[in-house]
Order: structure tokens, then C-alpha cells, then sequence
């Protein structure tokens, strides 16, 4: 559902990554997704997936027919922030202008050193699976001293550009596998994300999008995840039943007056314009009811177990 105060060019993003989310497998998605832990108190993912697939291979059996084999299988939490304006990619970095001249810079001389990197360690070749042709490079475990030290420089920099915004809060919470941005054409450069982050290049005007730098796995607290799948899956039950008029009341679901709505997805959406950023603070709500639609005691309960600490 789209936010009063949100864009056209933000939304569009958001059901651009939701489309490319699909794709990829994932089945489990939903746009506004609110998640907590003890450090960082609050934020808002633009769209959040769990992605559990098996991957199957597909052959032909001695008589011509077809067969599927079991040869692996994906289970991720995938975290997508949406920019559409570079103003709002760097809205909370330091120096911005000289720390992303730097980057460009730095990022020359990156791509002068891979070139010679594939000439003399092919080894560092591969494919991104079985079943594709995509080929990868794994230039960070080149022996080039150069390479590395670049990295180091690189991974410095960014950190100053982000340290203190969402997506180094987002990283550092431990809550998703992987983390992408998702914005428009010329927003942003791949040297310019924060380390460890991925980047799609979506087109608005008909949401495609193109992945133009994986991003790297994290590590998931065990104890986190069941509870971040259950808020996944808890904001696409919100947004299902504002789209249907529908909220919590004393007596269970009722119908819900129309202007209500409307506000309600003002609510939701939040500083959009500014970013989509919320971090500390209360998830706005109606009186009696929790952001997500349901009795805010249920939700009393649920910010209980996701902030205790890990017997």
C-alpha cells in the first residue's frame, strides 16, 4: 500500500525490488517492515523477504523423461532500502562531496588493478552456481598487495560515509542475510555503498531491475530471525487488511472508516521524503492499535521477547 506522504518515484522502487525479489525466488515479502532489537530500538525496512527455495536440476531420464533432483537449497532474509534521489542516499554521511570524490578515484584505480588481476589469477574465476553462466571473480582473495590495500582504503571510507546511518545500524544488527540498495539510474555508484551491501539499479518507468553488485552474506543471530520472519509476515497481514478496510476494534475485525485508511498510510509511510528512516522512537498507531493492525498488547508481548537477550 502506498503511503499519502511517499512518492511515486519510491514507490515505484519498492515494487520494482518486490518484483525482482520474486524472481530470485523469494515468496515471503512485504513493503514497511518494522523490526527492533535492544541497540538500535527501531527502524523501517522498505521491503524485506525471506527467501526459502529449493534449488532443483532438471534432466531428462533414460526413456526421454523429465526428472527433478534436489541439489540444494536458499534460506535468507533479504533487507532492500529504496533511494531515489542521491540526496537521500547521503543524507547522513560526513564530507560527503570529498569522501565520494575519493571513492571515484580510488575506484580507477580498482578496476585498472581487477583487469590485471583476471590476466594473471584466473584461478579466481568461477560461477555463481550450477546452473549458471554468470561468472564471478573473487578479487579479494588476490595475492596483489596493491588490491588489498585498496580495499582497506576503500572499506574505510565508506564506513566514514555511512557510519551512524541506517544501513551501517542495519548491518551491524545482525537481523538479514543481505542487504541491498535499490534506486534509480545515476543515484549512486557501487563504490559508494556501504561495505557488504548490494546494488539494484531499477528502472521506475517499468520496474526492471538490474543487479549490478551482489551483495556479500552476513552472519544472523539465531535468536532474532524467528522473530524477524514472524514481523515479515506480520506487516503483508497489515497491509492485506488496510487494503481491504479492515482493522482491529473490541470486538475483533471490523470495517474501517475510510479517511482511516488513509491516514493510517500517511502513518505508515513515515519521513519517505526523507529518507524512510526511523530509528528510535514510537511506531506510529491508532488508538488501541499496534502499527501492523493488531491489539498493541500482542504487540507489548512481542517487543518483550525480541529485545531479551539470548539465554
Amino acid at each position: 500500500m502506498k503511503g499519502g506522504n511517499e512518492s511515486n518515484d519510491h514507490y515505484s522502487l519498492k515494487r520494482a525490488a518486490l518484483v525482482w525479489l520474486h524472481d530470485r525466488g523469494a515468496r515471503t515479502i512485504a513493503f514497511e517492515v518494522p523490526v527492533r532489537t535492544p541497540e538500535y530500538a527501531h527502524m523501517r525496512i522498505d521491503v524485506a523477504a525471506w527467501d526459502s527455495h529449493r534449488i532443483v536440476e532438471r534432466t531428462r531420464g533414460p526413456r526421454g523423461g523429465k526428472r527433478r533432483r534436489r541439489v540444494g537449497a536458499v534460506d535468507e532474509l533479504i533487507a532492500v532500502e529504496c533511494k531515489a534521489t542521491r540526496a537521500d542516499f547521503l543524507k547522513d554521511a560526513r564530507r560527503l562531496e570529498e569522501l565520494a570524490t575519493e571513492l571515484e578515484r580510488i575506484d580507477v584505480v580498482r578496476e585498472r588493478l581487477e583487469a590485471s588481476i583476471r590476466e594473471t589469477e584466473p584461478h579466481l574465476r568461477s560461477r555463481r552456481d550450477l546452473f549458471s553462466d554468470e561468472t564471478i571473480w573473487h578479487y579479494e582473495r588476490s595475492a596483489c598487495e596493491d588490491y588489498r590495500d585498496l580495499l582497506v582504503k576503500t572499506h574505510r571510507i565508506t564506513k566514514q560515509l555511512h557510519a551512524g546511518t541506517k544501513f551501517e545500524q542495519l548491518r551491524r544488527a545482525g537481523l538479514f542475510h543481505r542487504h541491498y540498495v535499490c534506486a534509480g539510474p545515476n543515484v549512486l555508484t557501487p563504490t559508494e555503498l556501504p561495505p557488504g551491501w548490494g546494488l539494484l539499479e531499477a528502472d521506475a518507468a517499468n520496474e526492471s531491475v538490474l543487479l549490478t553488485r551482489e551483495a556479500s552474506p552476513f552472519e544472523v543471530d539465531d535468536h532474532l530471525r524467528p522473530e524477524v520472519v514472524r514481523r515479515l509476515a506480520r506487516a503483508g497481514t497489515r497491509a492485506l487488511l488496510f487494503a481491504t478496510g479492515l482493522t482491529y476494534g473490541d470486538g475483533g475485525l471490523e470495517a474501517r472508516a475510510r479517511e482511516t485508511i488513509e491516514q493510517a498510510g500517511d502513518e505508515q509511510a513515515g519521513d519517505e521524503e526523507a529518507g524512510g528512516e526511523e530509528v528510535g522512537g514510537e511506531e506510529p498507531s491508532d488508538a488501541g492499535v499496534a502499527a501492523d493492525g493488531s491489539p498493541k498488547d500482542e504487540e507489548k508481548a512481542y517487543d518483550t521477547r525480541f529485545s531479551s537477550p539470548t539465554p
